[in-house]
């Protein structure tokens, strides 16, 4: 083969490598952005419940046992 047709066949390849690279970055950010809006939905229910399980408040938390008389 001649020697351009080498040069265009390396040519195309670079560019197929560049614009693989460019579309998996592209693809791996919008993951990313994703991941973010549901690791940010997640945290304020999830941040309630540790308020909840320390103590911060409610009804649960205040209560006596259930059995005040030892067993038989």
């Amino acid at each position: 083969m001649p020697w351009w047709i080498w040069l265009i066949l390396s040519l195309f390849m670079l560019a197929m490598i560049v614009a693989g690279i460019a579309y998996a970055a592209l693809h791996g950010f919008r993951a990313l952005n994703g991941i973010a809006e549901i690791g940010s939905r997640l945290g304020k229910p999830l941040s309630e419940l540790a308020d909840v399980a320390q103590g911060g408040g409610g009804a649960c938390a205040s209560r006596s046992p259930l059995r005040h008389s030892p067993n038989r």
